[in-house]
C-alpha cells in the first residue's frame, strides 16, 4: 500500500487533462472516464438547474401570485425548498453509506423521473398543490444522491495520480435550459442515467481504491455480474491476514535443515 501510494504521487506530474483523454496513463482508464463524465453529463441534464432557478416562476404559475405582494407565497415556498434540499443533503451522505453509492443514484434518478412527468401533469391540469409538492421532492431528492454523488465518484474509481485530471473533466461537463413540457426531456434523461449506473457504474462503497482501478481498468465494459463485483476493503484485509497466517504456519511446518 505504501509502495503503491509513492509511486502514484511520482507519477502525478506526468498526468493532464489530455494525457487522460488520450488513454495515455499507467492505467487504462477509459471505464472510469466514461463513468465520471457521463454522471456529471446526467446531474446538469436530470432538470435540477430548471428547478433551482425557476422554481419561483414554476410555483408562481400555479399559485398566481401578485408580484407586488412581497414575499410572494412562491418565493416563501422556494426559501423553504432550499432548507428542505439542505436538510437532504446530511441524510444523503448517510444513506451513501449504508446503501451504497450506486443503489442511491438509481433511485434518485428514478424518483426523479418520476417527479418530473407528475410535474408535467400538474402545470397542464393547473394543480397547485400538486405542482409544489412535486418541486419539493424534486428538489429534495437530487440532494439526496445525483446532487454529491457524481463529485465523489472520482475520488473513488480513480487513481491518485490521474484524479485532478478526471475531476476536471467531469467538472467541465456543461448543462442546458428548459421550458415548460421540457420536464418530458427531463424525465427521459433521468431513465437514462439510470439505466446507465445500472450497466456501468460500479459500487464503490467500502471499496479500496487500488482493488477498483484493478478490477476495471480494462476498457469500457457493463459492470454486472459477480466477475465484475471489488472484494470489500474489509474482506480484502482479512484474506491477506488469513494468507500471511497460512504462509507462516507452512515455514513453521518445514523440516530445518540446519538440525542433522
Amino acid at each position: 500500500m505504501v509502495q503503491a501510494d509513492k509511486q502514484n504521487r511520482e507519477r502525478t506530474e506526468d498526468v493532464n487533462v489530455v494525457q487522460v483523454i488520450r488513454g495515455q496513463t499507467p492505467d487504462n482508464l477509459r471505464h472510469q472516464l466514461l463513468c465520471v463524465s457521463a454522471l456529471m453529463f446526467f446531474q446538469q441534464l436530470c432538470g435540477i438547474n430548471a428547478v433551482i432557478f425557476y422554481s419561483t416562476q414554476i410555483i408562481n404559475k400555479s399559485t398566481h401570485d401578485d408580484p407586488a405582494d412581497i414575499p410572494t407565497l412562491a418565493q416563501i415556498l422556494s426559501f423553504v425548498i432550499s432548507v428542505v434540499a439542505l436538510i437532504f443533503t446530511f441524510a444523503g451522505m448517510v444513506l451513501g453509506a449504508y446503501f451504497g453509492r450506486r443503489t442511491l443514484l438509481m433511485f434518485s434518478h428514478g424518483t426523479m423521473a418520476i417527479f418530473s412527468a407528475i410535474m408535467v401533469a400538474g402545470s397542464v391540469k393547473d394543480i397547485t398543490g400538486l405542482v409544489v409538492t412535486m418541486v419539493f421532492l424534486f428538489n429534495a431528492f437530487f440532494n439526496l444522491g445525483v446532487g454529491p454523488i457524481p463529485w465523489a465518484t472520482a475520488g473513488e474509481m480513480t487513481p491518485r495520480y490521474a484524479m485532478t485530471a478526471m475531476s476536471a473533466i467531469g467538472t467541465g461537463i456543461g448543462y442546458t435550459a428548459w421550458d415548460n413540457y421540457t420536464f418530458f426531456f427531463f424525465m427521459a434523461w433521468n431513465i437514462a442515467a439510470v439505466s446507465f449506473v445500472f450497466l456501468f457504474v460500479p459500487e464503490t462503497k467500502d471499496r479500496r481504491i487500488e482493488d477498483t482501478v484493478r478490477t476495471h481498468s480494462c476498457g469500457v465494459h457493463f459492470v454486472v455480474g459477480k466477475k465484475w463485483q471489488v472484494a470489500r476493503a474489509k474482506d480484502t484485509a482479512a484474506a491477506a491476514i488469513a494468507s500471511a497466517n497460512y504462509n507462516a504456519v507452512l515455514e513453521a511446518a518445514k523440516p530445518n535443515s540446519d538440525i542433522a
